[in-house]
């Protein structure tokens, strides 16, 4: 292997999808960027740089295509009480939809609805989220975002399931 940028360094990657694979190689790394650039979209991989350099292949695993529903989200937390569907409506909202600098109470309460979730005043448990610290101001005014601690209990859960 010769010094970064030498005429005999080549660059390559290997994109795999199912039974698909592409591989690019070249010696100009810009080129080898610029075509990921182009395919992660197809792939569904978000790739904005991944190349590896003197014949290395990058082998990558395709992301899911789809985002669950809130409704399936929620399932798979398995919150009880107001309070943890504060969080795990509020952990949807911000990671799976277009307010990750926030959400607002009614947003909240639209997310309640969408899962059939009745409280009788959803101001009680995001209350009680705020004084616990789990959720803080966002990033505009009456805006709401989860803390780490609280996405951490989401991610908590998800990964071990309902009840877990």
């Amino acid at each position: 292997m010769g010094d970064t940028g030498s005429a005999d360094q080549r660059f390559e990657v290997v994109l795999r999808k199912g039974d698909c694979e592409l591989r690019l190689g070249s010696s100009d790394p810009e080129w080898v960027e610029r075509k990921i650039e182009e395919l992660g979209a197809w792939f569904s991989l978000g790739l904005a740089r991944q190349a590896a350099a003197g014949g290395a292949g990058g082998n990558v695993e395709p992301q899911p295509s789809k985002t669950a529903s809130l409704a399936e989200h929620i399932r798979a937390v398995g919150p009880s009480g107001g309070l943890e569907h504060v969080l795990a409506v509020g952990y949807y909202l911000e990671k799976h939809t277009r307010l990750q600098g926030g959400f607002r109470r009614r947003d909240l309460a639209e997310g309640f609805k969408t899962v059939r979730y009745q409280h009788s005043n959803p101001g009680v448990p995001i209350a009680t989220a705020r004084a616990r610290g789990l959720l803080m101001d966002g990033e505009e005014h009456e805006k709401l975002m989860l803390t780490e601690t609280a996405e951490r209990w989401v991610e908590e859960r998800l990964r071990s399931g309902p009840g877990g």
